[in-house]
Formats: structure tokens, C-alpha cells, sequence
């Protein structure tokens, strides 16, 4: 039996910038706490998270028109992240 868990975050106003900037500097810190794990796991993981983040049925990371982000758009955009789980994505490509 396969348990995962939902997360409802709720968006943040872009106006509050301050608020954000936790929420960036958050992501940024648990990834490189986490970095031994996302050196050896972290392209499956990102990978699956981009999958989901970017499926037809979920909510929008970002709405420019409402002037609200989800805590989630910085996961996806972070570039600490990105880095730490280049060489797993790399080792994962098909060769062409």
C-alpha cells in the first residue's frame, strides 16, 4: 500500500515580498542540507515533482493576474536545487 501525502499550501501575495523571501531562502536551506541525499536521488525526485507540478488537473504554481505564488514555484524554479540534482538527471538520460 502506497501512502502519499497531499499538500494544500495556499498562495502567497506577491506584495508581500517578505514572506517570500523566507519561503526562498527556506527552499534554498533544506536543499542543501538534504544535498548528500539529492547528489544520489535528486533527478527521480525532481523529476517526479515536475511531472505533478505541471500535470493538467493540479493548480498553477504562479497567477500573474490574481498577483499570487505558490510555495511550490520556488521548489521548481530554485537554483541550488537544480544544481544539486544535475548529475543524477544526467546519469538518468536515454543516450540518443
Amino acid at each position: 500500500m502506497r501512502v502519499t501525502a497531499v499538500q494544500h499550501t495556499s498562495p502567497t501575495r506577491v506584495e508581500n515580498s517578505s514572506q517570500i523571501l523566507v519561503i526562498r531562502l527556506g527552499v534554498t536551506a533544506v536543499a542543501l542540507a538534504a544535498s548528500p541525499v539529492l547528489l544520489l536521488v535528486g533527478g527521480p525526485l525532481r523529476q517526479r515533482y515536475l511531472r505533478r507540478a505541471h500535470r493538467a488537473d493540479s493548480r498553477a504554481l504562479l497567477c500573474k493576474e490574481e498577483g499570487w505564488v505558490r510555495p511550490g514555484y520556488f521548489v521548481v524554479t530554485n537554483s541550488a536545487l537544480r544544481i544539486l540534482c544535475w548529475p543524477t538527471e544526467q546519469l538518468l538520460k536515454k543516450p540518443v
